[in-house]
């Protein structure tokens, strides 16, 4: 995100809500970019159990595994899987077409 937010809130909330047995630590790599370090492999596969997809003041948070080779600042970010639930539509509303308008008023 462009937008303001409290940096120092972000990386004390999220170890907060991950909550991996053996700990978490988070590093500033450049503007906006966190790197979150744990100290095991299995609790990698933890967060993962937990639906890592979380929201921090209203911005999707995205994550990514990294790769030894490729420093976390030059990361791209292609795609992210996401699901989102309405309630409240009516059955004759259940349509791929219905979505699609639902998915573009979102701004998607």
């Amino acid at each position: 995100t462009t937008k303001p937010f409290n940096k120092e809130v972000f990386k004390s909330t999220i170890p907060s809500i991950w909550r991996p047995p053996s700990g978490i630590r988070c590093k500033d790599i450049r503007n906006n970019l966190f790197l979150f370090v744990l100290n095991r492999n299995e609790d990698r596969d933890w967060i993962s159990r937990k639906e890592p997809r979380i929201f921090f003041n209203r911005n999707l948070v995205l994550l990514q595994e990294l790769n030894e080779e490729i420093h976390p600042s030059k990361i791209t970010w292609e795609h992210c899987s996401l699901r989102i639930r309405v309630w409240g539509v009516p059955l004759v509303c259940l349509s791929e077409l219905v979505g699609k308008r639902i998915w573009q008023s979102m701004g998607f």
